[in-house]
């Protein structure tokens, strides 16, 4: 992900990484609600990230991948 923000001597950019806490899935059945609660609370984090004032917007999302432990 890319933020930019636009200041007084130019666009500045950040990447900061957000993530979901760790979920333990015994089920198949359990899987897609998972992962949209991870989801839903990453996209949250964001949120709460921009708007606190820091006048970030979110430029690109380039990637986003999931690790899963057998």
């Amino acid at each position: 992900m890319r933020l930019k923000k636009e200041t007084e001597d130019g666009i500045i950019y950040k990447e900061p990484y957000f993530s979901s806490g760790t979920v333990t899935i015994t089920n198949e059945d359990e899987m897609h609600q998972k992962l949209e609660v991870a989801e839903e609370e990453i996209l949250e984090r964001i949120a709460k990230w921009i708007s606190e004032g820091s006048r970030w917007t979110i430029e690109i999302i380039d990637n986003h991948y999931i690790n899963i432990v057998s």
